[in-house]
């Protein structure tokens, strides 16, 4: 089962019960798709609970490629998430590029998160003509 909205898709798999499984972006550019991940993955932890920012921060990655810059980026924020029950509300990137980003993020605090563990290392980002698109999977 896929559940769409602007920021992408999280999909499910059978006997999973209501745990996302991963997410879909596709985006016309890089950043957007960072962005959309990011926005994504907020969604999903927050399950429809209502939020009120609280914090902003730079946040800096840096990878070998693009694929690994993402799994950088979802991993540093599943963290923020786990350890100080925040989630990206808002994002700009300052600079990116395929192997280095630096982005201004406002967080919101949230409570009783369910935040998935981990990260699939094994992220191939498609670079279309006209977009970008990945498919990443989550642990629990």
């Amino acid at each position: 089962m896929e559940i769409n909205n602007f920021a992408g898709t999280h999909y499910f798999a059978e006997g999973n019960g209501l745990r996302p499984l991963g997410i879909k972006i596709e985006a016309n550019n890089l950043s957007q798709l960072f962005l959309d991940a990011a926005l994504k993955l907020s969604e999903i932890i927050l399950s429809g609970e209502r939020v009120k920012s609280v914090a902003s921060r730079t946040i800096e990655c840096q990878a070998v490629d693009e694929n690994s810059l993402l799994y950088e980026w979802l991993i540093t924020l599943i963290k923020i998430a786990d350890e100080e029950s925040m989630i990206v509300q808002k994002c700009e990137f300052e600079d990116m590029s395929f192997t280095h980003l630096i982005a201004k993020v406002r967080f919101a605090k949230v409570k009783n998160l369910q935040v998935p563990t981990s990260v699939s290392e094994d992220i191939n980002i498609k670079n279309k003509k006209r977009s970008f698109s990945v498919k990443v999977e989550l642990g629990y």
